[in-house]
């Protein structure tokens, strides 16, 4: 892990390897740097190797977070092997987590490294977002259905408005014995209906 100070020689005696310790603290050092929840899980074994203080805030107080396919069980509800990007919500606190899974060689490990980017404020915002969109959408079909009824009112009450007018029309005239211009004020109340 140490990087290199130039091209090797061939035949050049390659550095010892960092004893074990040193490499541990080294990968702590790492993981911890990393600003959301990361962790190292042996890939042989599947047990927790290290992980930074937002794995063990985060996920730490999961069942089963200390081995792999533990931890997956209880963030899948089942055994699965890969989950590369995917979205899940962690059970008890209902954050949202995108998990990353790569392959990494540290010295003489195998290690799977676990990253779990907090993403419950996007998912929260695209939540909101869709409920404005929905409330949006229903405030326009009401809007719709306003301007219909409103539509339909007018077509309605405009005829009803003139057969009322010759109907009370009619009634003058008859009051007033003109019977032929009642009876065509009557004619055009049937031509209206």
């Amino acid at each position: 892990m140490t990087p290199s100070t130039g091209p090797r020689r061939p035949g050049a005696a390659r550095a010892p390897a960092r004893p074990a310790a040193e490499a541990a603290r080294a990968l702590d050092e790492v993981l911890e740097a990393v600003p959301f929840a990361c962790a190292a899980f042996d890939r042989a074994t599947g047990a927790l190797v290290a992980g930074n203080s937002r794995f063990e805030a985060d996920l730490g107080t999961l069942p089963g977070h200390a081995q792999r396919d533990a931890l997956l069980a209880t963030l899948y509800g089942e055994l699965s092997g890969d989950a590369r990007g995917q979205e899940i919500r962690a059970p008890g606190s209902g954050r949202w987590y995108a998990l990353h899974w790569r392959e990494l060689d540290c010295g003489d490990r195998a290690l799977s490294l676990l990253t779990a980017v907090d993403i419950s404020e996007r998912i929260e915002a695209l939540d909101s977002h869709k409920s404005q969109q929905e409330k949006l959408l229903f405030t326009s079909r009401m809007m719709s259905v306003g301007e219909m009824a409103a539509t339909l009112a007018h077509e309605l009450n405009q005829p009803l408005g003139a057969i009322r007018s010759y109907a009370d029309n009619a009634g003058v005239l008859l009051d007033q014995q003109r019977h032929e211009e009642a009876r065509d004020n009557l004619k055009l109340i049937s031509e209206l209906t």
